[in-house]
């Protein structure tokens, strides 16, 4: 169902969804921020917060090539298309590039901080996440970097207001755990303008560049990019859920507030 909004309401949107600054430069700026804060909160370490901040920056070159797009002309000329195919390949190079290096961050810290360090798959998960939003951030568009920047502060918050509180019975408060954590997901499904219906799926629009990429890698992006919300928000979920268990305790025994829910 689709509901009218008033007017000045949806004039005011469309400005903000419209300017750059407010969509992408500002949110990616402040991702950096929050990355910051949450790898001290949960000692995360420096690697990771490295690894982040590469994949912001890459972000940041990304939307800043795609805002230097050709000038339509007038009259449509070949030089005009020489010049928006070489955008689109360069396009398609840095797109590549950030795949590449969210695979490639996932694999190298799932070896080391699981296999290597011994820590726990939900620290695994959790670390992956983060680098799963980047990935999201560049499938979603335009819009991307705000969106999922409000979805990872949203969780964090969510995650420090459950994590503060205590419960007269231990796991009494699981069930607000899980609707909280579904509630965002699927709040986030919606926000990125996906709807149960077969007409809001981004064909054509995942591939990096918007140039063919292959049916197999169009078909996996696309998915990809409808499910993003709900891959991101089961990778961190440690944060709120696994930590909420762990500190369930927490008011019958001294517990060291340094600890990392995330380990």
């Amino acid at each position: 169902m689709n509901l009218e909004t008033d007017a000045q309401f949806t004039e005011y949107r469309a400005w903000v969804t419209g300017e750059p600054i407010v969509v992408q430069a500002i949110p990616l700026i402040l991702m950096i921020f929050l990355e910051n804060k949450i790898s001290r909160h949960y000692i995360l370490g420096s690697s990771h917060k490295l690894m982040t901040h590469a994949l912001t920056v890459m972000l940041m070159a990304n939307f800043i090539v795609a805002y230097q797009r050709p000038a339509a002309p007038e009259e449509m000329t070949k030089e005009y298309l020489e010049q928006q195919l070489e955008h689109a390949q360069l396009m398609a190079l840095i797109g590549n590039v950030i795949w590449i290096t969210v695979i490639g961050f996932c694999i190298a810290s799932t070896v080391y901080f699981k296999i290597m360090l011994g820590k726990t798959w939900d620290n695994a998960s959790v670390r992956c996440g983060f680098f799963i939003a980047k990935a999201a951030i560049l499938t979603a568009g335009n819009v991307g970097p705000l969106l999922y920047f409000c979805m990872l502060l949203q969780w964090y918050n969510i995650a420090l207001v459950i994590n503060h509180r205590r419960d007269s019975i231990p796991g009494k408060s699981f069930p607000i755990q899980v609707f909280l954590a579904w509630f965002t997901m699927q709040q986030y499904f919606l926000r990125s303008n996906h709807r149960d219906r077969i007409d809001s799926v981004n064909y054509g629009k995942v591939c990096p560049g918007q140039i063919d990429c292959g049916m197999m890698m169009h078909w996996t992006l696309v998915f990809f990019e409808i499910l993003a919300p709900y891959i991101i928000g089961l990778s961190l979920l440690p944060l709120i859920v696994k930590a909420r268990v762990q500190h369930a305790y927490a008011h019958l025994k001294q517990h060291d507030e340094s600890e990392s829910p995330a380990q």
